[in-house]
């Protein structure tokens, strides 16, 4: 039976060593991954010309980052259908290993990642780091606009237009949380509450978009 093998955002090197493994043959690996397309199938063809190994991809929705691809894992448990699992969400990360999904690995290739930003028993290794930032429209804002999260709930920084996703996928889920575990249940959950009230129609204006979606419209001023 194929065994999964899950990397946290894994490496050229790293996914050739997986590649590898024995597999009766079989000249591809099939990843799934939540790294827009646009980012990452340059990666994999460099790949496949390096190793003459065939990337087949797997990539998920937009609005359902990470949490789309990390379902169906589960769901393939006892059968998987993939090799690599590449994404940018340690919290599901984490819940897949425990959950018993993958199969652990020691590339070569990973031994100079620092132990704090790789699983101690080889199930996931992570190699690049992704900020959270405030995508603010400066003509709104003339005089600078809200620098925290927390800033949503002071009146001068204040805004009626603004958005965020939906903090039940992705890498908002995340930060969400890492509020949780920050601020503790009942602080956090006040915020998202007192955010929620003070905002009650941004939930439903936006609860459909990414990321992308409010990159695309944060300059509008209609």
């Amino acid at each position: 039976m194929r065994r999964f093998i899950g990397v946290f955002a894994a490496g050229l090197a790293a996914l050739g060593l997986i590649a590898c493994q024995p597999k009766a043959g079989r000249q591809e690996v099939v990843v799934y991954t939540s790294v827009d397309q646009v980012y990452a199938e340059p990666v994999f063809k460099a790949f496949e010309r390096a190793s003459g190994i065939k990337v087949l991809a797997v990539y998920d929705a937009e609005a359902a980052k990470t949490s789309g691809l990390v379902n169906r894992l589960i769901a393939e448990t006892a059968k998987p259908q993939a090799d690599v699992f590449w994404n940018s969400e340690f919290a599901q990360t984490i819940a897949l290993k425990e959950k018993g999904v993958f199969a652990p690995i020691r590339p070569a290739s990973a031994a100079d990642i620092p132990e704090q930003f790789k699983d101690p028993q080889g199930y996931w290794y992570g190699f690049g780091a992704r900020a959270r930032v405030l995508i603010v429209n400066t003509e709104a804002y003339p005089q600078g606009g809200p620098s925290s999260v927390f800033e949503f709930m002071d009146s001068k920084t204040a805004s009626k237009k603004w958005g965020m996703a939906y903090p039940l996928f992705g890498t908002t889920l995340t930060q969400a949380a890492a509020m949780y575990v920050l601020l503790g249940d009942a602080a956090a959950q006040d915020f998202y509450q007192r955010l929620k009230d003070r905002y009650p129609d941004r939930g439903r204006q936006f609860r459909g978009a990414g990321h992308g979606g409010f990159r695309r419209v944060v300059g509008r001023v209609d």
